[in-house]
């Protein structure tokens, strides 16, 4: 027995596909699912990188205030040697060539004089100077400028 078979042309270029509202509706829910997925894949990334670039940054930050905390002990302990009183006399009398105050030779301002009676004490020139009027330093310096 032989089988036969006929060619049959079909044009189906006039056919207009029917919506399926059923379909789209589904498309539209793995559309929006597959969207949700991907924002979720991507925060849940971002936060682990944060994660991740903050903790770098803790530890540099903590390298860096455990720098500065060895500095400042450092400058604490420079500051200590040079506020110590027996090398500030040594580099007196060494370097300065200063020597002990004697006794008298420091007057201190805040206690009152051995002569003091009480009453105001003005202050004197030891010698008298020349004083000049204003007028004639205005012509000397208006001379000078001329120069």
């Amino acid at each position: 027995m032989t089988d036969v078979y006929f060619v049959q042309n079909i044009d189906n270029s006039r056919l207009i596909p029917v919506r399926d509202p059923r379909r789209e509706r589904e498309q539209c829910v793995l559309a929006v699912c597959i969207a949700l997925l991907f924002f979720c894949v991507l925060g849940y990334a971002w936060q682990s990188f944060q994660i991740v670039r903050l903790g770098y940054e803790t530890e540099q930050l903590r390298a860096k205030a455990n720098g500065l905390q060895q500095w400042n002990r450092s400058l604490r302990l420079e500051q200590a040697s040079l506020r110590d009183p027996i090398r500030i006399y040594s580099l007196a009398e060494q370097d300065l060539g200063m020597s002990t105050a004697a006794p008298g030779q420091v007057i201190r301002m805040d206690e009152p004089m051995p002569s003091d009676s009480g009453a105001p004490v003005l202050a004197e020139a030891s010698q008298s100077l020349p004083v000049a009027s204003p007028g004639s330093l205005w012509s000397q310096s208006r001379g000078q400028a001329g120069q």
